[in-house]
């Protein structure tokens, strides 16, 4: 499968966000059993200790927020489809994003940024929002997504500093602000081989594997970690049973025929416009799978080009009840992208610059201005007749002005049997925690 590898720099801050869907079962009673080294300190209790009483005196109260704001689901629907067109400008194969976990990674960097910095962060992730609205939809978005023995979701946060007090100065407040919102464990570590291995270990165990290994070295600049991981297992509402899965023809990108798996099936939902017809197929519960089949002659990139989040989120909404006549193919894909250009023609500009980023709310080094060097995302999708499994990650890698660069590496029927757009939605806000095109199988 088609993979895209960009450019690297050596780092002294990293963002990772990981999401993981599979189908074996997670729980909060496993978040904290993964074993750590022993220079590596739990600090979280020193940032948490009056979250539950402030929590308590909160409740019932005007000032406590019980929803997200509508701004919150229009900019990040707007952001999803925004993210995909960017990937779809410059990869022709396929393609898979996770908005929620680039949504995420750099919500949770936004915290430490300031001035343009700052507001060129929300206009592209945000723009409708302030960086405390923008917490508070996340939030109360991910509080309430659903968890059930047929659709379960485990979120976990942390932040990882490096022990080095006396070139390192880390903002408290900044520590503070991602233990309160998100929930995030506080690790003081040596950076150090075993550093590496317990940041590893611990995407591991948050996304059940899915994601092994997220980092292959720990830099020596490296200075700050913070991670986001997700786990979500669901299964279709429907299992396919084995006379409905059966070999045809996919017609891909270039035309050519490909023999693959497809699952036939009746679903209950239509969903399309002008230019697209679709179908929603749901999981047990809380989730669903979006398809829309372009029409003959437009390509998924031509209708994802004149597509809004607005559109997306009416396209969702619009669905009617139909019998609508299915076929998904069985498939499997990975990818990865860099997201810097893409980011920055959406108008992120400063946060990559060496001389205009202000992060002085995330912390100061010696060693120089903090910026963002890269967003790195991966993503992993296997679909079958049993439901879905996938797994992404978001890194933001952020450098000093000193940071060296090293060398690039490398009654309706819609039967998708040619290239498709596809979302897996959470149903009562029709935000895609995935969204992606399928070119070939």
């Amino acid at each position: 499968m088609k993979k895209r590898n960009v450019g690297r720099k050596l780092f002294s801050f990293l963002l990772i966000a990981g999401i993981s869907v599979g189908m074996a079962g997670c729980g909060k009673e496993e978040e904290n059993k993964i074993q750590m080294g022993e220079n590596t300190v739990n600090l979280t209790e020193e940032f948490v200790t009056d979250k539950k009483e402030e929590k308590e005196e909160k409740e019932g109260t005007e000032e406590k927020t019980t929803e997200a704001a509508p701004a919150f689901y229009s900019d990040s629907a707007d952001f999803a489809i925004n993210l995909l067109k960017g990937n779809l400008e410059i990869e022709e194969g396929n393609v898979m994003v996770s908005p929620t976990s680039v949504l995420t990674a750099l919500a949770m960097t936004a915290n430490g940024a300031k001035e343009e910095t700052l507001s060129q962060m929300l206009s592209v992730i945000g723009k409708n929002q302030t960086i405390e609205e923008l917490n508070a939809g996340i939030i109360n978005w991910t509080d309430k997504l659903v968890n059930t023995q047929g659709a379960a979701m485990k979120i976990a946060n942390s932040v990882w500093f490096k022990d080095e007090e006396d070139k390192l100065s880390v903002n408290p407040d900044f520590l503070k602000k991602n233990a309160e919102y998100y929930g995030a464990d506080i690790y003081k570590a040596a950076f150090d081989e075993n550093t590496l291995l317990d940041i590893n270990n611990w995407v591991s165990g948050k996304t059940d594997g899915k994601i092994k290994e997220i980092l292959d070295k720990i830099s020596k600049e490296g200075v700050m970690y913070l991670i986001n991981a997700i786990s979500f297992d669901a299964e279709w509402q429907n299992v396919y049973k084995e006379n409905q899965i059966r070999e045809d023809i996919f017609v891909n990108a270039d035309r050519q025929e490909e023999t693959v798996s497809f699952m036939y099936g009746e679903e209950g939902f239509y969903i399309g416009d002008e230019k697209a017809d679709g179908f929603i197929k749901p999981y047990k519960e809380g989730y669903s799978f979006a398809a829309l089949l372009p029409k003959e002659g437009i390509s998924p990139k031509e209708y994802v080009s004149a597509l809004t989040g607005e559109q997306f989120l009416a396209l969702m909404d619009g669905k009617k009840e139909a019998v609508v006549y299915t076929a998904i193919p069985q498939f499997e894909a990975e990818y990865e992208i860099e997201l810097k250009e893409i980011l920055k023609d959406l108008g992120m500009t400063a946060a990559f610059d060496e001389e205009k980023a202000n992060f002085t709310d995330l912390a100061a080094s010696v060693n120089g201005n903090i910026y963002m060097n890269r967003v790195l995302h991966k993503t992993y999708i296997a679909v079958d007749g049993m439901g879905t499994s996938a797994g992404a990650a978001t890194v933001v890698e952020m450098v000093t002005e000193s940071a060296m660069e090293i060398p690039d590496k490398e009654i309706y029927s819609v039967y998708l049997k040619r290239p498709f757009l596809y979302a897996i939605i959470e149903n009562d806000t029709n935000l895609p925690v995935f969204i992606g095109v399928v070119n070939s199988i």
